[in-house]
């Protein structure tokens, strides 16, 4: 699953002691998309369940765009 795989390219970020406030925040952030992910298995309807998903991965998209070196 791509989500997986963006979660797990977060959780190997090393932020500089200036940005570890940010950092905290956006891990936060990382956390809820973590546990809503999860419960995409309990969701009944595909069309809904890959529409969750999708908003899932903009919301991940987002936070690591601040944290991928160009």
């Amino acid at each position: 699953m791509e989500l997986y795989k963006k979660i797990k390219e977060f959780t190997e970020i090393y932020p500089i002691p200036i940005n570890i406030g940010t950092y905290l925040k956006d891990a936060s952030k990382v956390c809820n998309i973590y546990h809503e992910m999860l419960g995409l298995d309990g969701i009944d309807n595909l069309e809904k369940a890959k529409t969750k998903e999708e908003e899932l991965d903009k919301k991940m998209d987002e936070i690591l765009k601040k944290w991928v070196k160009e």
